[in-house]
């Protein structure tokens, strides 16, 4: 392996490791962010007996607002580092460890030089430049530069995310289900059935008579919808 490919090589490795931290924490805020307003609207959903319209419009606003915060968390993350971005950041991370002596734009210069073209009268010199930012990082690979702490932290910071939205599903998953049986019965009521028995009976003058009423969709019985018995007598 040549200089200039164990610099590419460097290079590589240490964007893969910082992207890593930075899409693992950028998942974590997304979907922590996301949970608060289903949080708020669960808070609204327990303390007030919604129903209808105003149900559903909280449902529209607590998805609408969730969706927009983890979209603006994500947008949040910077384009792809090139190269010399990432020469840049290997250089700040190089120079704050011990011991280590400035490299005054040594790593820079390199991945500029390593571009030479074989044959450029300017190769032999891009090569000295290469080999002496090796030399300057002699010792030090991408696990120093993004260490091992600094993954796992960007990773606990994606699984409480995670673990944060997944327990606001499952607490508000009651509330869900009254929300999308709600939308069903006003966007899709020919999508309903009603099942009512006893059918056609004769009763009594005097005695009473129990009706059942049920609702049901394709994905089972509505729980939350609860059906309304009108008798009339005569006119």
């Amino acid at each position: 392996m040549t200089e200039t490919d164990r610099l590419r090589s460097l290079i590589v490795a240490v964007r893969r490791r910082w992207f890593m931290t930075v899409a693992l924490r950028t998942a974590g805020i997304a979907m922590a962010v996301a949970a608060l307003p289903i949080l708020a609207a669960l808070i609204v959903y327990s303390l007030f007996a919604l129903d209808d319209g105003p149900l559903l419009l909280l449902a529209s606003a607590a998805t609408l607002l969730s969706i927009t915060a983890a979209a603006l968390a994500i947008r949040r993350v910077e384009p792809r580092p090139d190269d010399t971005r990432v020469a840049r950041f290997i250089e700040e991370r190089a120079e704050a460890r011990p011991g280590v002596r400035p490299l005054d734009d040594a790593v820079v210069s390199a991945v500029q030089a390593s571009r030479t073209a074989e044959g450029d009268p300017r190769a032999s010199f891009a090569s000295l430049v290469v080999g002496a930012a090796l030399r300057k990082l002699d010792g030090i690979d991408a696990a120093a530069i993004v260490e091992p702490s600094a993954i796992k932290r960007a990773a606990a910071a994606g699984v409480g995310g995670a673990a944060l939205l997944a327990l606001t599903f499952v607490i508000g998953m009651p509330a869900l289900r009254h929300a999308m049986e709600t939308a069903r019965l006003r966007l899709f009521p020919g999508s309903i059935t009603v099942e009512v028995w006893p059918g056609d009976t004769r009763v009594l003058a005097g005695q009473p008579v129990r009706i059942n009423a049920r609702l049901h969709s394709s994905e089972g019985r509505l729980e939350h919808a609860v059906p309304k018995l009108v008798v009339t007598d005569g006119t």
